[in-house]
């Protein structure tokens, strides 16, 4: 029994190597282009939640795709939102489920506390934001709300 779960091990890992392997140029830069997008995306998001904190509505804007989405509507609920509130954001992780040339599925977990504002319930929420690029610049498409934790 060792023996096969030993074999099996050998046969993931040389699956591994050559799926993953450095077999011609065209590879490379494939691999190479991925790892630029899933850092110029880290950054985008880690942009986004500077832009949030620092309660830049303009800015926060900037990074949305006005095409598929209500941008009025959501420059008026953000306005309100930073009138109302000030709130602290942590940004707990990112992690990129899904990535193409064009387009990206991104989910962050980010920690949200009230500094100063009527009743809030600081909380830890899982999203799943869906990414696209448009001039060559990443936006977001729209936000799904995996989970909610209260930490009150």
């Amino acid at each position: 029994m060792k023996k096969i779960i030993n074999v099996l091990c050998l046969i993931s890992v040389v699956f591994t190597l050559v799926a993953c392997g450095t077999s011609g140029v065209s590879d490379g830069k494939k691999k190479n282009k991925k790892l630029s997008d899933e850092q110029s995306i880290k950054n985008f998001i880690k942009l986004n939640l500077e832009y949030t904190q620092s309660e830049d509505v303009e800015a926060v804007l900037s990074q949305t795709d006005c095409t598929t989405n209500n941008c009025a509507e959501f420059k008026s609920t953000m306005q309100n939102l930073f009138e109302t509130y000030d709130l602290k954001y942590e940004l707990i992780n990112v992690k990129i489920k899904d990535i193409t040339s064009n387009k990206a599925e991104v989910i962050i977990t980010q920690k949200t506390t009230k500094l100063n504002g009527p009743e809030f319930r600081d909380n830890q929420g899982e999203f799943l934001h869906t990414l696209i690029k448009i001039d060559n610049n990443w936006k977001f498409k729209n936000t799904k709300v995996n989970k909610v934790e209260y930490l009150d």
